[in-house]
């Protein structure tokens, strides 16, 4: 959370994770794009891993995103 806001959020699942960003709008990443939850998200959309070794690979972009959803936090 930033300022009482939800920024991003994980999700630990057996077989994978998730890393979930709540302000998925203001993330215009079309390098990198984030995956719907459901049909018809409302605002959240994540990025799924099933091996530590892709999250040390997206390190980068996962801090792009933590960083720009913070930044629109505070604005």
């Amino acid at each position: 959370m930033f300022q009482s806001h939800n920024i991003v959020m994980m999700h630990g699942f057996k077989t994978d994770c998730a890393v979930l960003f709540f302000k998925e709008a203001l993330l215009n990443d079309e390098l990198h794009p984030l995956v719907r939850q459901t049909a018809n998200p409302q605002t959240a959309r994540q990025r799924h891993f099933t091996h530590a070794v892709q999250i040390n690979a997206q390190t980068h972009i996962i801090d792009n995103h933590i960083e720009t959803a913070t930044a629109a936090g505070k604005a």
